[in-house]
């Protein structure tokens, strides 16, 4: 089972997570109506069974997985294709990537990218720290029952 998202059904008794279906959180094609489908229940249940549960809704839960995913490979030294990144996380342009990913950290994926390795590419230790920590938050995301 892939790590992020697992959305386990009770009701169907089916588990209609990532890993049976092919999707990944990343995948475009998840929306949040795509993953109440996989689970047998309306878009309603699913919204009510992730605001009750994680105080998030569907859509938010999937844009911050998708944005700290996109985080974690940025946070990695080298050259970046920006543009791939922001297909990997939804956004058909860099520039509206840009735009969410400066709502959700405070900064943009290039100031981001300064701040851990400034003009002498040097990782900043508080920095990398912090990105591990959001990193086993995200795995722990494992289990919504709807």
């Amino acid at each position: 089972m892939p790590k992020g998202l697992l959305v386990r059904c009770d009701r169907s008794g089916r588990e209609g997570g990532l890993g049976g279906s092919g999707l990944h959180a990343q995948d475009i094609r998840l929306t949040p109506g795509a993953v109440a489908e996989l689970c047998g229940v309306s878009h309603r249940k699913l919204h009510t069974a992730l605001t009750e549960t994680l105080g998030v809704t569907p859509a938010a839960l999937l844009r911050t997985i998708r944005l700290e995913r996109a985080r974690l490979r940025l946070s990695r030294p080298g050259l970046v294709d920006m543009n791939a990144i922001a297909r990997q996380a939804g956004y058909s342009t860099a520039r509206w990537f840009s735009d969410a990913f400066r709502r959700q950290f405070g900064q943009t994926p290039d100031e981001m990218r300064e701040h851990l390795y400034g003009s002498h590419g040097s990782r900043n230790a508080a920095s990398g720290a912090r990105l591990q920590k959001s990193s086993e938050k995200l795995q722990k995301i494992s289990w919504i029952r709807v």
